[in-house]
């Protein structure tokens, strides 16, 4: 019987429940193109990663050295292990080839892959577009990747050269690789046999690799292997990483499971909205028959059957629409691939998880859209199929002032979370900063968002009620409209006009917000009125380091001003600890230093200081002391002019003056002193006078 009511229904009011339906196909066809297009790009980075290692089972680096840092003689030892059945040395460098005048060609830098005569070197067989991969003993051959060859405006059998400090190379196009579409945009890459490109880079590194990657015989225990030869390279150099090829995939693995959470939630917010479409259909249907559940409950329906009813509705709108909607975004995707063909040139990759979910969350949110239209219908009582019909809209026009307290609290709980005590909470509990700012992202995304989106459909109501007070003194006039008429329309149904305003907001907010995000980043590029005329940087192929003659050099260009040229040298040090690293987004382990001079660096580039001055930090750099007192306190300044044989007067950090007793001092020695960015700040929770 409740099945042959929600039918009739339907046919009742076929426009409407056909654009609901259409508007949830279109968020489910949303969803799947969303978690698809996902799963297209990960099968193209697997595709990428699987070419690009292979079989390999553990794989060594240098990263601290530019240059082909892993020495020849722990090549052989790795080689000579019993436990291994082949290792493959390989040369890494950025390169720029030149034009036929001998000029760099533009964005034509490229990554050179220096390997060994065997092939299996590279990982699997490369697909290749044109020509061929190079022959074992080919020392002037040059494969290089679709994306590479555009830049360099070169065909195959062309010749390239590259410009280096001692002498060029000059390499031929054998053959261009296949790279996914979309990894092509990311990456310029080639192969180059290993000899003629280590030459090239470090001569006097003769025999030397960048990585090495190797396999293991059968029943190897990796465990040990890795103790064992971890101990024996940091011996060697603590530099030296050594790393199983397996913990690269675990976190790749990690990256791309977070891309997936994303995508996820981005499909979560598109049903939402959908879920409040749905639950303004229903309410409105409520109104619309509030006598005829009210016949029926005077023919001797129970509550639960009216609420049945409704609930009934609001999933067959969910799963038919559900159902409609995947083929529409399967369709969608294949008109994509036909229109774009260059990006999905690894074909489409149908997401079935995404589609389940977008079947199980579409009926979720219609049953939870009709738990209000559904509480609503199983409240008619008989006496109403007799009551007049401006008397029962005078009552459901009441605002429901219970519901919108509770929809005020929650609607307060995402800024609880994230303004909150909780990092307080936290720490006292013995939570480090990093764990801490991970609880309140989740915090954000799994309790504050949804909190957010109920409160505001609870709270709705009160603001529907006042843009109907506003409104009748105004709209009625300029409409030439009966002034009930909008009240009718507005609050006689709160909870319907309520859903969807709240559907708008919706869509409204990620409008909102990536614009502001977009604006937000675009403002923050402040052009200074300070700022170097020129960069001067090394190709990375021959090093990063430029030599003394060569800075004396540009130092006596005659378009340059005397004593405005300044070397800087940067490094990265590992950290003792990962930083932040949460959704599958990794913030790096390591902090960029940038090593510069500051009797020039301040004068030449101007700093906005969002904590301490420009000129207590140039002060600091160029003449800070670290003062030891014989009780064993260190206080930072610099020496002041003043300063005699008995006392020795120091600004601190605060541009105080502070008079100490040489008598009292034990050491005083040059000090250490850095700035840093406010990101840097904010990140690690350090400040002005704190040790890094």
């Amino acid at each position: 019987m409740i099945l042959r009511l929600a039918f009739a229904n339907f046919i009742a009011r076929r426009a409407r429940f056909a654009l609901t339906i259409f508007a949830v196909a279109l968020s489910v066809s949303l969803v799947v193109g969303i978690t698809s297009g996902y799963a297209t790009l990960e099968n193209a980075i697997r595709s990428f990663v699987d070419d690009y290692i292979g079989s390999t089972d553990f794989e060594l680096t240098q990263p601290d050295d530019p240059l082909p840092g892993i020495a020849v003689d722990v090549i052989e030892k790795l080689r000579a292990d019993p436990r291994v059945s082949k290792v493959t040395a390989r040369v890494e460098a950025f390169v720029t080839p030149l034009d036929d005048t001998g000029r760099p060609i533009g964005g034509a830098r490229t990554m050179l892959f220096g390997i060994e005569d065997d092939p299996a070197s590279v990982g699997r067989p490369p697909k290749m577009d044109a020509g061929r991969f190079i022959n074992p003993g080919e020392y002037d051959a040059f494969v290089v990747d679709g994306n590479t060859i555009e830049a360099m405006n070169k065909k195959v059998g062309d010749v390239v050269t590259f410009g280096g400090r001692e002498k060029p190379m000059q390499l031929k196009i054998v053959g261009v690789v296949h790279k996914p579409s979309l990894m092509r945009a990311f990456f310029k890459s080639g192969y180059v046999n290993i000899k003629p490109l280590s030459e090239f880079v470090a001569p006097d590194r003769p025999g030397n690799a960048t990585k090495l990657r190797g396999e293991f015989n059968v029943n190897v225990d990796a465990k040990a292997f890795m103790d064992e030869w971890s101990k024996t390279l940091v011996a060697l150099d603590p530099h030296y990483k050594l790393k199983l090829v397996r913990d690269n995939r675990a976190d790749l693995d990690r990256n791309l499971t977070g891309l997936r959470l994303a995508s996820y939630l981005g499909s979560t917010i598109s049903l939402a909205s959908a879920a409040f479409i749905i639950l303004a259909t229903l309410m409105t249907g409520v109104q619309e028959q509030r006598r005829q559940l009210a016949m029926l409950r005077a023919v001797g329906a129970t509550k639960l059957q009216v609420a049945r009813l409704v609930t009934l509705e609001g999933l067959g709108i969910g799963v038919t629409g559900a159902l409609i909607g995947i083929p529409m975004g399967i369709a969608g995707l294949y008109l994509l691939s036909l229109l774009f063909p260059h990006i999905f040139d690894g074909g489409v990759v149908l997401s079935l998880s995404g589609m389940a979910y977008a079947i199980v969350v579409a009926a979720i949110a219609s049953f939870v859209a009709s738990v209000l239209p559904a509480i609503a219908a199983s409240r008619s009582k008989p006496v109403e199929a007799m009551a007049d019909a401006s008397d029962a809209g005078d009552r459901a026009g009441a605002l429901p002032w219970k519901w919108i307290a509770i929809g005020a609290l929650l609607a307060s709980l995402d800024s609880l979370i994230i303004f909150g005590p909780l990092p307080r909470l936290l720490e006292g509990l013995g939570v480090s900063a990093d764990y801490s700012r991970q609880a309140i992202l989740f915090g954000h995304i799994i309790i504050g968002l949804p909190m957010l989106l109920l409160g505001a459909l609870l709270f709705a109501p009160l603001v529907v009620k006042g843009v109907e007070l506003v409104g009748n003194r105004v709209l009625p006039a300029l409409l030439q409209l009966p002034a009930p008429l909008l009240k009718q329309q507005l609050t006689e149904s709160p909870w319907r006009s309520a859903a969807t305003g709240v559907a708008m907001m919706i869509g409204l907010m990620l409008l909102i917000a990536m614009n502001s995000q977009g604006r937000s980043a675009l403002g923050s590029w402040k052009i200074p009125n300070r700022f170097p005329d020129v960069f001067i940087v090394p190709d990375a192929g021959y090093g990063t380091m430029i030599k003394p003659a060569e800075i004396e050099k540009i130092r006596n260009l005659p378009q340059v001003q005397p004593g405005r040229v300044m070397p800087i040298t940067l490094a990265a040090p590992l950290l003792a600890q990962k930083i932040f690293d949460v959704a599958g987004t990794a913030m790096p382990s390591r902090t960029m230093f940038i090593g510069i001079d500051p009797t020039l660096a301040f004068d030449m580039m101007e700093l906005d200081f969002r904590a301490g001055d420009e000129a207590t930090a140039k002060r600091m750099l160029i003449g800070g002391r670290a003062i030891t007192l014989k009780e064993g306190t260190v206080v930072h300044g610099t020496i002041e002019p003043d300063s005699t044989p008995a006392a020795l007067r120091l600004r601190t950090l605060t541009n105080e003056v502070a008079s100490i007793d040489r008598t009292q001092i034990q050491k005083d020695e040059p000090g250490k002193y850095l700035v840093v960015t406010d990101e840097f700040r904010k990140l690690r929770g350090m400040n002005v006078g704190d040790t890094f």
